[in-house]
């Protein structure tokens, strides 16, 4: 019984002492100390290089796409014919118009004839009336042949404002046919779509045969020169986004590269998007200048940081380094002596992986890296970080 005793007792004195050994090393914790740095707060987008001053052109009407002369890539010139269309309603109406312009265009030199003989009518007949009115006078003839001759003049002058009236009336009308013909014909040429600019074919999706619909992409030309990146932000972020800012620019197609660029300019309207996810949003383009463009193309997806603002020679901590308490405010896990200690501290500036700290600890002191730890105050730790050098 005493053995048993023994045993039992020497057992619990065992567990006692792994147990103190444990507590007595603390727990082990990644560290991080306070470094002088800069931090750099930005705001971040995916974007599209662009060419800049490219033009877009579209189907003004619909029809059919029966020539399309170039390919995407292609060397084009300013009036360079691109494509060219057909459209059925368009060709009916200017021979339909066509046809009636010739009928009007007869009846304009029959009416023409019809005036300038009633002219001519009236002219012998004002000249008559005035033989008529000497010879009356004279008392060769009687009163009832001058007055005939008078009656007769207002007849002929009768005539001629008819033939004058018809005239104008089908000049009306064939002037009107005229203004439609030119419209069809202007039409017409809007369906050969030519390049307004000395460039090169940038994308190309009309095809030979396809029927498009007004307003459809047919073609983009670009001009041989400087590239710019497009952005949509939200709207809600563009109280932090001012024209003249830095931008860092990064894209699978630059590999570990990097460009630097700054805004350019920001669209006056937001513009109403879909996000992938179905969520309807309200964003507002944003350019940024490239002033080198590496191996970019238009078209290449790009990852944009717009720099917000910034504060140099700084005391920071890495973002994870200080959290947040149920008051509110900011604190670290600043470890003195191997002990944790529950530190306030007033942070200023804070980008996504730093964070300045303004008061609270200084340069060189070492805290818990990850603030999120359940930790007490005094809790005995080990560091498994580096220590800054003395």
């Amino acid at each position: 019984m005493n053995k048993k005793l023994l045993l039992g007792l020497a057992g619990v004195f065992l567990l006692a002492a792994l147990v103190w050994l444990y507590l007595s090393r603390g727990t082990e914790v990644e560290t991080a100390f306070v470094q002088i740095g800069d931090v750099v707060r930005t705001v971040e987008e995916d974007g599209y290089v662009e060419a800049v001053g490219d033009r877009a052109l579209y189907a003004v009407h619909g029809g059919k796409v029966s020539r399309v002369f170039v390919k995407t890539n292609d060397v084009v010139h300013k009036d360079q014919e691109l494509i060219r269309m057909e459209n059925k309603d368009i060709e009916a109406s200017l021979s339909e118009i066509k046809r009636l312009l010739a009928e009007s265009q007869r009846e304009l030199d029959f009416y023409r004839a019809s005036e300038e003989k009633a002219r001519i009518a009236l002219a012998d007949a004002e000249r008559t009336m005035k033989r008529y009115k000497r010879l009356y006078d004279s008392q060769e003839i009687s009163l009832s042949e001058y007055e005939q001759a008078t009656l007769n003049v207002e007849e002929k002058r009768r005539e001629l404002e008819k033939a004058r009236s018809n005239l104008l009336g089908v000049e009306a009308r064939t002037k009107g046919l005229k203004e439609q013909l030119e419209a069809l014909e202007s039409k017409r040429r809007e369906l050969i779509i030519k390049s307004p600019i000395d460039g090169y074919v940038l994308k190309l999706p009309a095809e030979e045969e396809q029927v498009v619909s007004p307003g459809e992409l047919l073609v983009i030309v670009a001009p041989r020169g400087p590239m710019e990146i497009r952005a949509d932000f939200l709207s809600d972020l563009l109280s932090e986004i001012k024209v003249g800012q830095k931008v860092m620019i990064t894209a699978q197609a630059l590999g570990d590269v990097s460009l630097k660029g700054q805004i350019d300019r920001i669209y006056p309207l937001a513009e109403e998007k879909i996000s992938p996810l179905g969520v309807e949003q309200r964003r507002v383009p944003v350019y940024v200048s490239l002033p080198h463009v590496a191996n970019l193309m238009p078209g290449y997806e790009v990852r944009i940081a717009v720099e917000t603002a910034r504060r140099e020679q700084v005391k920071t901590l890495p973002i994870e380094s200080v959290r947040t308490n149920s008051q509110g405010s900011s604190e670290v896990l600043k470890i003195v002596d191997g002990r944790v200690r529950i530190v306030p501290v007033d942070v200023g500036l804070k980008s996504r992986q730093k964070v300045e700290i303004v008061e609270g600890l200084d340069e060189g002191d070492v805290v818990v890296k990850d603030a999120g730890i359940e930790l007490d105050d005094g809790a005995k730790v080990k560091a498994a970080g580096a220590f800054p050098r003395p």
